[in-house]
């Protein structure tokens, strides 16, 4: 008789702390003559009691079918603290070159420019989402100014 296995989930190990993520800034201004949006994410801190199990990784979310594109990946200086993992939509994320990050550690800022397709400014909300392994996860909401 063959045998069957039966695969089930196994609860979560039993740890002293969490990680807990902690947004700083999130600004975006639209620029329309430029035909471009400059996009700002402040630091991200660890506010728990352990190390994350990885570096952070951020999206950030344009407004649905607003046709952005990337224009510059980072802001001068910003490369030295990001990595940018690419584009599904309207979406980007950038993984953090900080590595892990202890008890009170923050990344650096992410600062980038989009482009928009014409000269007028998406209307809707821009979103970011900040994670990491072994962290509770932060976002925010915001409309271009």
């Amino acid at each position: 008789m063959p045998a069957i296995s039966i695969a089930t989930a196994a609860p979560a190990l039993a740890v002293s702390g969490q990680a807990t993520l902690q947004g700083s800034a999130f600004k975006v201004q639209c620029m329309p003559k430029q035909k471009r949006v400059h996009v700002l994410v402040g630091p991200i801190k660890n506010t728990g009691s352990s190390s994350t199990g990885g570096p952070v990784t951020t999206v950030v979310s344009a407004p649905a079918g607003s046709g952005t594109t990337m224009a510059q990946p980072y802001d001068k200086g910003v490369q030295n603290n990001w990595t940018y993992a690419g584009k599904s939509g309207d979406s980007y994320t950038f993984v953090s070159r900080t590595g892990a990050l202890k008890p009170n550690q923050s990344t650096g800022a992410l600062g980038f420019m989009l482009s928009i397709p014409t000269q007028s400014c998406p209307t809707g909300a821009y979103t970011y989402v900040a994670s990491s392994p072994n962290a509770s996860a932060t976002s925010g909401s915001t409309t271009s100014s």
